[in-house]
């Protein structure tokens, strides 16, 4: 049974982080697979979300990427920006240059 966080299934969520993590400190599948003491094909299929990681499995791989558990199961994924154009409703501003002074 999947979990869905968000819109994204919890186990693509961790095997994307995961990826990034190793992405960004140089850490190879093979490299992975002997710091977790795993098979390279097992976190292969990890990796690809095929399989989901074990919380010890997360526990070691947190501590390689000095990172909390908290954080490889969480959406980090950039939050989409939405601009809305303006619908010409904007507060009318005529009438208020100038310095404003209360007597």
């Amino acid at each position: 049974m999947s979990t869905t966080v968000l819109d994204r299934p919890l186990e693509e969520i961790v095997a994307e982080n995961i990826r990034t993590e190793s992405a960004r400190r140089g850490f190879s599948q093979s490299a992975i697979a002997r710091e977790v003491g795993m098979s390279q094909p097992a976190v292969n299929q990890r990796w690809r979300g095929v399989t989901r990681w074990q919380l010890d499995e997360l526990d070691s791989l947190a501590r390689l990427f000095g990172v909390s558990v908290a954080y490889l199961v969480s959406d980090n994924a950039p939050v989409p920006t939405v601009v809305v154009p303006p619908t010409g409703l904007e507060p009318a501003t005529s009438g208020l240059e100038g310095p404003c002074s209360i007597h």
